[in-house]
């Protein structure tokens, strides 16, 4: 019927492989670029002894494999493919014995995957998404990662709104809200180019050459509305002159210390603090986060010199902000900051001896790559993946890719109705409807808190095509219109069963010529191979030619 021959294999994968036999009813390999799993098959296997079935139990760890073997020979022509794909689950006719097993590629793994804790370890990579895929593939897949190629990335950086509540946190004008304890000597520093802070200034605490116990301190007293019950991120650059480590270095040398009273500050004081670099030209920055109790009432900032040397411990740039869900943002900034497209810094009062206040220009909250304890790997990566217009995809043989819209698989496919090559038509469909999501010229997504990402392309729009992610983080807008765009120029849906070629796939450029219909074109959505017929039903979404 076909004019070719194809012979299936099927084994779980081993030391030694074992084989599985398929019965005459083999099942379905199926291709499809608009669901995750990318690749699924049902095989349908013959009787087989409970050894081999346990070979395929799920509860196993590393999921059991299988490798499924496709050669066909044509005239003129032969062709082979390989599916190295994880085992989803089994169910065993009991009238026939036979069981009904389900494999797939590896995003399936991704859906089994959730965290455990609230993971952060995506911020690290925010400027790349590739990064991030990366980070999550790895966390889930020892060993998976992206393919060199296509390329395709995006810059995934979240943006927050700050504070930063020291007002004084660079000597930039003077010394002011700092008082000095303990032995030596207190003075502004110009000329600090190791400063983070953008006009080179810095605290100079200078040593007595005995006694250790010298540092400056900031000081919040009746701040229960400022710190009560709130998660602070504290930092701080120090940097040691030549001649510190020629005297003793103390407990607290060089050290970044915080506390807290429950009281006016006349009662017992609760710390967190960071050990200083002791050696000579040390440098350090210093960071310190800290969950302060409801009833907190005082909180101390202590930046230490602690040597007996009389040479200089320097501090700078020091910043206490309400901490973010990105790890990644504690840097310094102040008034004089410069602006950028994605950060506006305003002084809150006085230059230089004042709050200053940090406001995103750039609607991506921290929230967004916050894999939030419970969530799949799949749920935390999709919204990220679309909102830069691309799409995550295992293929049949574990490989991984980042795919845009212009995506093309290689080769190319061409079915004709009424044709006498291998490729002729023996059943199809073509259609065009407004009752499904095929077509429209507007889209509304809404995510969580009620945040919305809309696109259209009319004004009016004639079809508003509605998207709920109200269970996904606010990635920022992109999505809707990725919508929008790709379904104005795939906008007739085809389908056709010819019989199997086993060099198509979804992403593929497609052609049909169709009963009284113009020449179309378009890339296959959807490929499934029938292995009991031989056949494929290729279903693509095309425009006229």
């Amino acid at each position: 019927m076909t004019g070719s021959t194809h012979l299936y294999e099927a084994f779980v994968q081993g030391t030694p492989d074992v084989a599985l036999p398929l019965s005459e009813d083999a099942g379905t390999i199926t291709f499809d670029s608009t669901t995750a799993p990318y690749v699924q098959a049902s095989l349908r296997l013959g009787k087989i002894d409970s050894a081999t079935l346990e070979l395929l139990d799920t509860r196993q760890s590393p999921i059991p494999r299988v490798t499924i073997t496709a050669d066909a020979t044509y005239p003129g022509d032969t062709q082979a493919r390989t599916f190295d794909l994880n085992v989803r689950g089994w169910e065993r006719d009991q009238a026939t014995g036979e069981p009904m097993l389900r494999v797939a590629s590896d995003e399936a793994i991704l859906e089994d995957v959730r965290a455990l804790v609230d993971d952060n370890g995506a911020f690290t990579y925010q400027s790349s998404l590739r990064g991030v895929v990366n980070y999550v593939l790895g966390s889930c897949i020892p060993g998976a990662a992206l393919e060199a190629t296509p390329t395709d990335d995006a810059d995934v950086t979240t943006y927050s709104d700050s504070v930063n509540i020291v007002a004084n946190g660079a000597a930039i004008v003077d010394t002011s809200g700092w008082s000095l304890v303990g032995s030596g000597s207190l003075a502004r520093q110009t000329g600090a180019t190791w400063a983070a802070n953008s006009s080179d200034t810095a605290f100079r605490i200078y040593g007595s050459g005995s006694g250790t116990g010298g540092y400056i301190q900031l000081a919040y007293y009746d701040a229960a509305s400022l710190f009560g019950g709130k998660k602070f991120m504290f930092r701080a650059r120090q940097k040691n002159s030549a001649g510190v480590n020629v005297g003793v270095a103390g407990a607290s040398a060089g050290d970044m210390k915080v506390l807290w009273s429950l009281d006016d500050g006349t009662g017992s004081f609760y710390s967190d603090d960071s050990m200083g670099d002791r050696s000579a030209n040390g440098q350090k920055d210093h960071r310190l986060n800290v969950n302060f109790p409801e009833n907190t009432k005082t909180v101390l900032i202590r930046l230490y010199h602690g040597f007996t040397s009389a040479d200089s411990v320097f501090w700078s740039d020091v910043r206490a902000s309400e901490r973010s869900l990105d790890p990644t943002d504690d840097e310094y900034f102040d008034g004089n900051t410069s602006n950028t497209a994605t950060y506006e810094y305003i002084w809150q009062e006085l230059n230089g001896l004042s709050y200053t206040t940090r406001t995103a220009m750039v609607d991506r909250t921290p929230d967004s790559l916050l894999w939030e304890a419970g969530r799949t790997a799949l749920e935390f990566l999709r919204p990220i993946v679309q909102a830069a217009g691309l799409r995550l995809v295992c293929n049949e043989l574990r490989e991984w890719t980042l795919r845009n819209a212009d995506y093309e698989a290689a080769g190319s496919t061409a079915i004709e109705y009424g044709g006498t090559g291998l490729l002729r038509l023996y059943a199809g469909t073509e259609a065009i409807s407004r009752e499904d999501d095929v077509w429209c010229d507007a889209c509304v997504v809404r995510y969580k808190g009620g945040r919305v990402d809309w696109y259209a392309l009319t004004d009016p729009p004639s079809r508003v095509r509605y998207i709920d992610r109200t269970n996904d983080p606010w990635p920022g807008i992109g999505f809707a219109q990725h919508v929008v765009t790709r379904a104005n120029n795939q906008s007739r849906d085809v389908t056709a069963t010819v019989v199997a070629n086993w060099d198509t796939t979804a992403d593929q450029p497609v052609t049909f010529e169709l009963f009284e219909s113009p020449s179309l074109a378009g890339k296959i959505e959807r490929v499934e191979f029938n292995l009991s017929s031989d056949e494929m039903t290729v279903g693509a979404r095309v425009v006229e030619v």
